[in-house]
């Protein structure tokens, strides 16, 4: 961003307010949508015996990946599993304990 004067980046600053109070907005709307099913998936997450599959396909397999980054990181066994290489023999990396969360 080119500094030329403080007034000529308003613009662009109020874009970027503009950009973060939707995303608030978004975020405070889930709120209102977490019910037992979110409960559901927390417990069966925590007491994931095995390893936590994230899948995913197009957009949604990015976000799949991040997560089971995520996941990883944190201390969570986890992998990036791509469902549409399965039966090419990833399949194999399924395993009795583990937890799939597939994402659409």
């Amino acid at each position: 961003v080119q500094e030329d004067s403080p007034s000529d980046n308003q613009p662009l600053l109020e874009i970027g307010r503009q950009r973060i109070h939707a995303e608030m907005r978004s975020i405070a709307a889930m709120m209102d949508t977490i019910d037992d099913h979110f409960l559901a998936a927390v417990y069966l997450l925590a007491s994931c015996q095995g390893k936590v599959l994230v899948s995913g396909v197009g957009a949604s397999a990015a976000v799949a990946r991040r997560m089971a980054h995520f996941l990883a990181v944190t201390g969570t066994p986890a992998l990036y599993f791509d469902a549409s290489e399965a039966i090419h023999g990833s399949l194999g990396a399924v395993e009795s304990g583990d937890v799939l969360v597939a994402i659409s």
